[in-house]
């Protein structure tokens, strides 16, 4: 398997989990609701295109190109990067739902709260599959996604992954869009 192909299977595999973790029914978890049509809204910042190179290599994130997993949803937009040390995968999505939404998901547990460049956070666990940044701006959210556990042996324990999902969020704050 090529270079490119691992990873391409590996950012696939990333955005799979984020999609799930980031609204995806469970067998356990009733449907989370729903945006209509009508309430949904499109997002402009393209999280691939908006974040400078002189950041990604600040941020120990791979110098390759990111990979766009957006499909058709204009109310979705998703970028995967490589981490460099530890070697996982993170994503940075963009999403046309409340922080709110975010934080009354019961398959998120809360770790912290705060406000990051005047915008609100909340960090959460996705147990043992993401540890995740996600911040208020409109008109959504743009959720910072990093592996752990089973699926990134690079980053096996909760803290660790909290410490490199805060550290990236942080670095990226200055980017968000007003």
């Amino acid at each position: 398997m090529t270079v490119r192909a691992k990873r391409t299977a590996v950012v696939v595999c990333a955005i799979a989990i984020a999609a799930t973790a980031c609204g995806g029914p469970t067998a356990e978890t009733p449907p989370a609701q729903t945006t209509s049509a009508a309430e949904s809204r499109t997002i402009s910042w393209e999280p691939c295109s908006n974040i400078p190179e002189d950041t990604v290599i600040r941020l120990e994130l791979d110098e390759k190109e990111p990979e766009a997993r957006s499909g058709n949803s204009p109310s979705r937009l998703i970028c995967g990067y490589w981490m460099r040390q530890p070697r996982t995968t993170m994503s940075v999505m963009v999403m046309d739902y409340p922080l709110e939404r975010r934080k009354s998901d019961e398959r998120f547990r809360t770790m912290d709260e705060g406000t990051v460049s005047g915008r609100p956070y909340v960090i959460s666990d996705f147990p043992n599959i993401s540890c995740n940044y996600t911040v208020g701006v409109e008109p959504g959210i743009i959720d910072i996604m990093v592996g752990y556990g089973s699926d990134s042996p690079d980053i096996t324990e909760l803290q660790e992954c909290i410490s490199h999902v805060t550290r990236i969020g942080e670095g990226l704050a200055p980017h968000f869009p007003d």
